[in-house]
């Protein structure tokens, strides 16, 4: 019950009986803490949200010349980072994977004619592998920053295979019956490997 104020009007004229008025007061202001409770309870609880794909550190500069403002680094930027091209690498080396398990190894340097194509599209696969490390070495630096390409084990992995796959090529185009280039290529398996880290 709220506190009666009693208030008492009196009069100065003799023989007049005293008038008690009793006012209810309420405190302004006041709230019942059971009702703020129930209200803050009845809010609508608002979702977690995930954190969003963390962005890999950019440095300043890159090979003491590419800054980010470079158009050249812009370019590869946004290339190594649109979500299509990596589905693209991944579906690279799955047919990477195919002509890999297609190949059929002769004695004594014999081959057929699906050997030498597939040789021929070897050659694809080492551009388009070539080109994505390239893209990658502008976008994020070779390994003196923190976040910078072979930083990564995978990306470690990936460029020696790369640099295995130039060397070969190289080699057995120069020198074609003095130097056997098939230890190199047998590097070449090592790079389905990428599948485990490129699948989401």
């Amino acid at each position: 019950m709220p506190a009666l104020d009693e208030t008492v009007h009196k009069t100065t004229s003799p023989g007049v009986t005293p008038v008690v008025s009793t006012v209810p007061q309420t405190t302004v202001g006041a709230e019942d803490p059971s009702l703020a409770d129930a209200g803050a309870s009845n809010q609508p609880k608002r979702p977690l949200r995930r954190p969003g794909k963390v962005i890999p550190d950019r440095p300043q500069r890159v090979f003491y010349c590419l800054t980010l403002k470079n158009p050249l680094r812009k370019l590869c930027i946004k290339v190594v980072e649109w979500k299509p091209f990596e589905y693209l690498i991944l579906l690279t080396i799955f047919a990477n994977c195919v002509a890999l398990a297609t190949y059929t190894p002769f004695p004594n340097g014999d081959s057929n004619s699906t050997n030498a194509m597939l040789e021929k599209v070897e050659h694809i696969f080492l551009i388009i592998f070539t080109l994505e490390c390239v893209m990658k070495l502008i976008a994020y630096g070779f390994i003196m920053h923190p976040g910078a390409y072979l930083r990564s084990r995978w990306n470690m992995l990936d460029f020696t295979i790369v640099l295995i796959g130039m060397i070969s090529t190289t080699l057995s185009s120069i020198m074609k019956d003095g130097f056997d280039v098939k230890a190199l290529r047998a590097f070449r398996v090592l790079r389905p490997l990428r599948l485990v880290s490129g699948v989401p």
